[in-house]
């Protein structure tokens, strides 16, 4: 044991040691696990067939894309995937969902680094623009909340806090709607937002409530 602690502390030690990458759409590991087994344990030459599932998988995995906009269960934290990572908009809370939202992205940076991305933060309330004029908000906190009165039919807010939706016909969320709803999922395509909800892509289970289908 302790000849591989060493080993390991060695290692570890070099540079390139740790490599961070997109964590695999959820077929892609079982396909590149069932070809290998399939040339460990199948005799003679029909074995090579294993390796097609496996190059399959790995082009899967090169493929995988993340999420355009991640939206936290609670409305405490908004993720936005750009050219240089995803940009986080809070430097501090709900640590350990900025944590797993950069792994999965291959990303290297801690919360505050992501955070240092996104360029329009203060006060508690945090914007982002998108193609097509659609504009995201994340309003942070009760003083943030009262000063934000008013957006744009095509904006999507987020709220950490409960309260009176603000005027202009955009679509907002609470804490109260994402407990129904989970954690979002957005992509904008023309500027109209396009949202996967938690709850609609991992089905009703009898622990989360009513369910949102209607039946049984």
């Amino acid at each position: 044991m302790a000849w591989v602690l060493k080993v390991a502390h060695e290692i570890s030690t070099w540079e390139g040691a740790l490599r961070h990458v997109v964590a695999p759409d959820p077929l892609v590991l079982p396909m590149i696990a069932l070809g290998l087994l399939f040339v460990i344990l199948w005799r003679g030459r029909v074995c090579v067939l294993g390796v097609l599932p496996v190059a399959f998988g790995l082009m899967l995995w090169f493929q995988t894309t993340r999420p355009e906009v991640l939206i936290a269960e609670n409305g405490s934290l908004v993720g936005i995937n750009r050219e240089n990572g995803r940009a986080l908009s809070r430097e501090r809370g709900s640590g350990f969902v900025a944590r797993v939202w950069l792994e999965n992205d291959g990303d290297g940076a801690d919360q505050a680094g992501a955070a240092a991305r996104w360029q329009a933060a203060e006060a508690g309330i945090a914007f982002a623009d998108f193609p097509g004029g659609a504009r995201l908000w994340h309003i942070s906190g009760k003083r943030a909340r009262a000063e934000f009165s008013v957006c744009a039919e095509n904006d999507v807010v987020i709220f950490n806090t409960d309260g009176a939706l603000p005027a202009g016909g955009c679509t907002a969320y609470t804490p109260r709607d994402l407990r129904s709803t989970g954690a979002l999922a957005l992509t904008f395509a023309n500027g109209t937002p396009l949202i996967e909800t938690s709850a609609a892509r991992s089905g009703w289970r009898l622990w989360t409530g009513e369910n949102p289908s209607g039946s049984p």
